[in-house]
């Protein structure tokens, strides 16, 4: 059952999708880790479980009237799957601790980061491209280069995997006798995260941030430190949805005179007879695609407000919005990239709810793990720092429907049934 855990958390890093309905090569395991652990299992409801079934009525609540409620249908499928994976993975924790099992999402990111780096070397020494790792693409600002994907579908996809990944990494070492090999991994995960060009860096350096936040209490310095991480975190994640919002193509600045303009009242200011001098400030900007498809989202929610027009369906809203000429034809048929506004257009108001609710209840179970002790008590922090990494990336992705979020919500609950196991023993 350790190996059947091991691999399935391992793949979760790989992306490639031969399978229907989008499946990847590691849900195959699961079934067979099903298998496994269903004999061992002691069944007892905890309250993280309670939130996420919420968070999956509220899915369900969109397929009467959804737009294709096949779709929707399929879509509510997958995330049972995940809560699925999650009791699994929860069980096995329980009885091992987090550590032996979420370690292995590390492994196998700094596995792919590796080649995602030397993709990109080869690209820049030779121009051939290895395009499950990495591919090269034009950006605002900064013109063409090579990002990394990490086989998964776009860049930011593998950024937001590393954004889990690099607290957990952190932990690793922490725990490990022998540091340099995880030193080594966070280096080359910290590199490819970086060329990933992603808006995920924002949420990565908030991620570590909180990690590392309780371990600079005391030290000297402690302050400046805390300081200028919220400050370097706050100005990235500004900085990332400005760009995201819209392009500035070209500032023009011209000096002259106003001639209509009378002189002032007071003695102090001098302005002759052409006037009073000017500056005009003259911007050009292209409204970018995260934004459009955030209105397009809006759109669709005002359309249907309650229950929205059904999980899974944005991609038909985003037809319709190209031919009414909202968005161009490049995004006819993309996903909503937004947790909220994507939510909010499939499920409605009432999804939307169930989602505030699901993240604060996942909020408040992740609080009362961080009481634990030892490894538990550090991994809790990890995916406290991950998920609120997630959740500042999630302005621009759907994050809920990341297997690595669910491992790291797993994790959760087997740290708050070990904490209970042993006040009662």
């Amino acid at each position: 059952m350790k190996v059947a855990a091991a691999v399935y958390v391992a793949l979760m890093a790989c992306g490639w999708a031969p399978l229907p309905w989008h499946m990847q090569i590691g849900d195959l395991v699961l079934p067979v880790l099903l298998v496994l652990a269903l004999p061992a299992v002691r069944w007892q409801w905890r309250r993280l479980d309670l939130f996420l079934l919420l968070f999956i009525a509220g899915s369900v609540l969109s397929i009467p009237g959804s737009i294709a409620a096949r779709q929707s249908g399929l879509d509510v499928l997958k995330e049972a799957y995940l809560f699925a994976a999650y009791l699994t993975l929860a069980h096995l924790m329980a009885r091992t601790g987090a550590l032996p099992v979420v370690r292995w999402l590390p492994v196998s990111v700094a596995v792919t980061s590796v080649l995602s780096l030397a993709a990109a070397l080869v690209f820049a020494l030779t121009g051939s491209v290895w395009t499950p790792f990495g591919q090269p693409m034009p950006l605002p600002y900064i013109g063409t280069v090579f990002r990394l994907t990490g086989t998964l579908e776009a860049p930011e996809f593998f950024g937001n995997l590393l954004t889990v990944a690099v607290p957990l990494a952190i932990v690793c070492r922490a725990q490990a006798t022998d540091r340099r090999p995880w030193t080594v991994a966070l280096a080359v995960m910290a590199a490819a995260e970086a060329l990933t060009f992603s808006k995920s860096l924002a949420g990565c350096v908030v991620a570590v941030t909180v990690l590392l936040w309780p371990d600079w209490r005391g030290r000297r310095g402690a302050l400046g430190f805390k300081a200028a991480s919220v400050a370097v975190a706050t100005l990235l994640v500004l900085a990332f949805n400005v760009a995201a919002a819209v392009t500035v193509r070209k500032v023009d600045v011209t000096f002259g005179k106003d001639s209509t303009i009378p002189p002032p009242p007071y003695v102090y200011a001098r302005q002759d007879a052409t006037g009073a001098d000017t500056i005009q400030v003259r911007l050009a900007y292209n409204p970018m695609s995260y934004y459009l498809v955030k209105k397009a989202g809006w759109v669709a929610w005002r359309r249907q407000p309650i229950l929205g027009i059904g999980l899974g369906t944005f991609y038909l809203e985003a037809e319709r919005a190209y031919q009414e000429g909202r968005l161009p034809q490049s995004y006819r048929r993309i996903a909503a990239h937004s947790t909220v506004f994507g939510r909010l257009a499939e499920t409605g108001i009432v999804g939307l709810a169930t989602l505030a609710i699901a993240l604060f209840g996942a909020w408040r179970c992740t609080l009362a793990a961080m009481r634990a002790s030892g490894s538990d008590r550090q991994i809790a922090w990890a995916c406290l720092g991950g998920f609120v990494g997630l959740f500042i990336n999630g302005i621009n992705v759907d994050i809920m429907h990341f297997r690595f979020l669910w491992l790291g919500l797993a994790a959760i609950r087997a740290i708050d049934q070990r904490a209970g196991e042993g006040k009662t023993a």
